[in-house]
């Protein structure tokens, strides 16, 4: 029904001036008044969905805030403990070169790099709270 009021409507726009109309105002009219019971129940079934969603939205967001500040403590801790950990490799590296000792592996050579990565990583989450 509504596509037929559609193309009335289309027919009507593209009536040529003096040539006899395939279509009035009345007949689109018509047609119409016909729908507007179904578009006026789905701007109504529109308005509640929109509702519905807002308040299953608002619920969702209300549920998951201690959730996930537990979440962002559990990742802060983390990399506290992980950049404590590096922070030993780190003096390792610089007390084996004092000492003019080579270490049988590379890894504490990189915790300091590695921490400066830590530190931006800590920076970009920080600023996720802003």
């Amino acid at each position: 029904m509504q596509s037929q009021h559609q193309e009335a409507g289309k027919l009507l726009a593209n009536q040529k001036l003096g040539e006899a109309p395939s279509v009035t105002h009345s007949d689109v009219d018509a047609l119409g008044s016909q729908i507007a019971p179904a578009i006026a129940a789905e701007e109504k079934a529109q308005a509640e969905y929109d509702r519905l969603l807002s308040e299953y939205s608002s619920n969702i967001v209300t549920g998951l805030q201690d959730p996930l500040q537990r979440y962002q403590e559990a990742i802060q801790a983390k990399i506290e403990e992980l950049t404590m950990v590096l922070s030993l490799g780190a003096v390792l590296h610089t007390e084996s070169v004092a000492a003019k000792v080579k270490l049988p592996s590379k890894v504490p050579a990189l915790c300091t790099h590695v921490m400066g990565q830590i530190a931006a990583a800590r920076t970009i989450l920080n600023s996720a709270n802003r």
